[in-house]
């Protein structure tokens, strides 16, 4: 908690200034000193608080009253907020799956028009900055852009369909089930540390001749390394793989560059890139000229990939 309280002390301090702001500051610390976090924040009474994050943005002062809807379904330390600045129809006219796709893409990748819904984690056990609405005067709300009216126009309207929105809810914060990784290039996380054996092995490889790296008999532990070697030397020594390892390095680029494997870039996701990428240029003649480079070598490797086939 120290270690919390010493960098927002130094804040206040390099203000140089006691007003309404220092007043807040003083209420959260002394909050976060007596109680724990949790118990300042009403999910039953879904009573609106003022949160202070980074998350926010500085046009609004990094801080947006916002109203706790529900618990998180998994991460017990996790209440879910909603930024009450937004109207709360989102939630109602869209099902989870949709919320759930626009609350995980990034800003610049929605499509223009599109909104994300106000929805933030607050953790209980990381120190949130947060305090009661009544620090709030007037003149803050203004420089804040919060509307009072708004705000309290949009509680209600969670308030009345929260039984449906907190089932909303629980399906969007709901673990994520993903594709197991098997390939070797990716599991960086997956599969454990590589144990001191394999380690060694690994370092000899380094001092191994190219040409002999085939036949030293390598004994791994770990099942991931007899396929990250052939990809070694596949990529840096290609001289050395003999018929049968070209037209098996050759089929796994194919299934890469023309199917998108594993979520690599295909061709096809090249091409529209490019696209993109021309458009922004415009009339830059040497963006232009750099990205016809980038489009002849696609096309050369596009030609041997394909002609191997």
């Amino acid at each position: 908690m120290a270690d919390a309280h010493c960098p927002l002390a130094r804040a206040e301090n390099c203000s140089g200034k006691r007003s309404r702001s220092s007043t807040i500051f003083s209420i959260t610390v002394r909050r976060q000193q007596e109680v724990p976090c949790s118990s300042n924040i009403d999910l039953q009474g879904m009573t609106p608080i003022l949160h202070t994050s980074g998350m926010y943005g500085s046009d609004h002062g990094n801080t947006r009253m916002v109203v706790p809807v529900a618990a998180h379904p998994v991460n017990k330390n996790s209440i879910i907020v909603f930024d009450l600045s937004q109207d709360p129809a989102l939630l109602l006219d869209h099902s989870a799956k949709t919320l759930a796709e626009r609350l995980y893409t990034a800003s610049e990748d929605l499509p223009e028009g599109v909104e994300r819904p106000a929805l933030k984690q607050l953790l209980v056990n990381k120190c949130p900055v947060i305090a009661p609405t009544s620090t709030l005067t007037g003149e803050a709300a203004r420089r804040l852009n919060i509307d009072f009216m708004a705000c309290r126009q949009n509680r209600q309207r969670l308030l009345d369909a929260r039984k449906e929105i907190q089932k909303k809810l629980g399906k969007i914060f709901e673990p994520r089930e993903f594709e197991p990784v098997t390939d070797p290039d990716l599991m960086i996380y997956a599969g454990g540390f590589f144990d001191d054996k394999d380690k060694a092995l690994m370092e000899r490889v380094h001092q191994v001749p190219p040409d002999q790296l085939n036949g030293q008999g390598w004994n791994f532990n770990d099942g991931r390394l007899p396929e990250m070697l052939f990809r070694y030397r596949a990529r840096n020594y290609p001289e050395t793989l003999d018929p049968e390892e070209q037209a098996r390095w050759l089929q796994h680029c194919r299934a890469r560059l023309l199917e998108g494997e594993s979520g690599h870039l295909s061709f096809t996701g090249f091409r529209e890139e490019l696209e993109q990428l021309r458009t922004q240029a415009g009339d830059d003649v040497s963006r232009l000229s750099l990205l016809n480079e980038v489009e002849a070598f696609g096309h050369e490797l596009g030609r041997f990939v394909q002609g191997s086939a």
